[in-house]
């Protein structure tokens, strides 16, 4: 199943996405797609323009609608339960192929790291495509019983502050982003002057998915300080699909060491994984 969502561009003129769209139907063997109700007519005179053979395509309305189906797959710990399509380096899509015995180790692993539970309440606004969005947010609040929410990418991306206003409302413990994003909000400064912003219920920020870069990381923490975030919750953090998500992480100190800070640490393997870094091969010398 390849589901579309809002964010997707216009079906009528070549793009990026829709070419990598086709390819993933193609891979797949021309599977379900769902999309939201604005994008079917959109999808289906793609369909028709590149002769598309065998569409098969609902709406989530329709599937929302349809009787509940209760024959349920009593699934095995090694079972398929996503395919998250990664570009690689040479821009063709492939398929990173995670079991069930993936995604309940990574959040169990989570969960003892860090200390989560049902009391929680988490903060997501990145596509539910992306591992992060899916396994490190969603199906992880599944598997702890605690309340998710999740924003669209772009209405995060036009005003960075709702990020901060979602998390005063919803009084939320655990969100996360890539580093780019901590300096967006942090750049707003100037217009938290009139803000009444409660924080203090935040106890993980997760910052991966990029290079972490602590002055950014930091800006954002001493921007929001006013507003009672505590200073100890950035965990700089290292993942992708094919680890089922982040797996290390640990702690940035809100302020700066007083010795020179090269790199910024993302921390120890979680609970059940191990690492390997292989040596670097230097190229041999001649005689």
């Amino acid at each position: 199943m390849v589901a579309m969502d809002e964010g997707t561009p216009s079906y009528a003129t070549a793009s990026a996405a829709v070419t990598k769209l086709e390819g993933i139907w193609r891979m797949l063997d021309r599977p379900w797609i769902v999309a939201s109700p604005g994008s079917e007519a959109g999808l289906r005179d793609l369909a028709a323009r590149q002769q598309w053979p065998g569409l098969r395509l609902t709406t989530a309305d329709v599937l929302r609608d349809a009787p509940e189906d209760r024959d349920w797959h009593a699934a095995r710990p090694d079972d398929l339960i996503l395919m998250l399509m990664t570009s690689g380096s040479t821009g063709l899509p492939k398929a990173v192929c995670l079991t069930h015995r993936n995604v309940l180790t990574r959040s169990a692993a989570t969960e003892a790291m860090n200390s989560l539970g049902e009391q929680d309440v988490t903060l997501n606004w990145i596509p539910l495509d992306h591992v992060t969005g899916v396994v490190m947010f969603h199906l992880r609040d599944v598997y702890l019983g605690c309340r998710q929410v999740h924003a669209p990418t772009p209405w995060i991306l036009e005003d960075p502050t709702r990020w901060a206003d979602l998390a005063h409302r919803h009084r939320v413990t655990v969100t996360w982003a890539p580093n780019f994003a901590f300096g967006l909000l942090a750049e707003q400064e100037h217009r938290f002057a009139d803000r009444d912003w409660d924080l203090s219920p935040m106890r993980l920020v997760m910052n991966a998915g990029e290079v972490v870069v602590a002055s950014a990381a930091r800006r954002f923490l001493h921007a929001l300080r006013p507003f009672g975030l505590p200073q100890d919750v950035m965990h700089p953090g290292w993942g992708m699909s094919e680890t089922c998500s982040v797996v290390t992480d640990c702690v940035l100190p809100g302020e700066p060491p007083a010795h020179d800070e090269p790199f910024v640490s993302c921390g120890l393997p979680y609970p059940g994984f191990a690492m390997r870094t292989a040596p670097r091969r230097l190229p041999a010398r001649g005689p």
